[in-house]
C-alpha cells in the first residue's frame, strides 16, 4: 500500500475541504430553484431547465479553480514535489474528485425533485413537455467536458512544482571552473569555449542514449 508524504497529507485535506464547500455551495444553489417551483395562475411554475443544468454542473469549475490556486500556494510555500512518485499521488487525489460518475446521474436526480414539488400541488410533472431531456443531454456533455478539463488543468498546476526531477545531472552542468579561465585582459576574465563546447556535444551525446 502506498503511503502519502505529509505534503500529499495536506494536499488531500486541502482538497476535501474545497470539495465540501464548493459541494455546499451548489446544494445551496439548487435548493433555491426547487424553492421557486410554485403553481399560480393556473400553471406550473418550473426552473429553467437549461440554467439548471448549467448551474449544477458549475460545481466542477468550482473546485478546479480552488484547487488550483490552493494547490499553488501550498506547493509555492513548500518547495514543490521533491520526486516524480510523490507527484503521481498528488494527480491520484486530484482524480478522484472528477470523476464522471461522480456527476452525471444529478441532473435525473433534480428532475426528481422537481416532480416531487409538482405532487405537493396534486400535479403530475411531465418532462417530455417541457423537454428536459435536451438539458439532460447538454448537462451530460458538459459534464464530460468540464471533468476532463479540469483533471487536465490541476494536473498541470501540480506539474510545474516538481523541482527535483527537472534539474539536470550534475555531470551534465558545466562547471565554473571548466569554462571561466582567469586572464590578464581587460575585464580580467574570459571564457573558455572549447570546454564549453565540450560539455553541450557530451549532453547531446546522452541524450540521444
Amino acid at each position: 500500500m502506498q503511503h502519502d508524504s505529509d505534503l500529499n497529507k495536506l494536499i488531500k485535506t486541502k482538497l476535501a475541504l474545497i470539495d465540501q464547500d464548493c459541494e455546499s455551495e451548489t446544494r445551496g444553489v439548487v435548493n433555491n430553484l426547487y424553492s421557486g417551483i410554485k403553481y399560480e395562475g393556473g400553471r406550473l411554475h418550473v426552473p429553467d431547465f437549461q440554467k439548471a443544468a448549467n448551474l449544477m454542473a458549475a460545481v466542477i469549475s468550482c473546485k478546479e479553480k480552488r484547487f488550483n490556486s490552493e494547490i499553488s500556494r501550498i506547493l509555492s510555500t513548500s518547495g514543490g514535489f521533491r520526486n516524480s512518485n510523490e507527484l503521481e499521488r498528488a494527480k491520484e487525489h486530484v482524480s478522484k474528485y472528477f470523476e464522471e460518475d461522480l456527476y452525471l446521474k444529478r441532473f435525473d436526480g433534480f428532475l426528481e425533485g422537481v416532480e416531487r414539488a409538482a405532487g405537493r400541488y396534486g400535479l403530475k410533472f411531465d418532462g417530455r413537455a417541457y423537454r428536459t431531456d435536451i438539458a439532460s443531454s447538454l448537462f451530460e456533455v458538459a459534464i464530460k467536458n468540464s471533468a476532463r478539463r479540469a483533471v487536465a488543468s490541476v494536473h498541470a498546476e501540480l506539474a510545474i512544482h516538481l523541482h527535483s526531477d527537472r534539474l539536470e545531472p550534475r555531470e551534465n552542468l558545466p562547471g565554473a571552473n571548466d569554462i571561466v579561465d582567469l586572464k590578464p585582459n581587460f575585464m580580467g576574465f574570459g571564457i573558455n569555449f572549447n570546454a564549453l563546447i565540450k560539455r553541450l556535444q557530451a549532453k547531446c551525446r546522452n541524450g540521444k542514449t
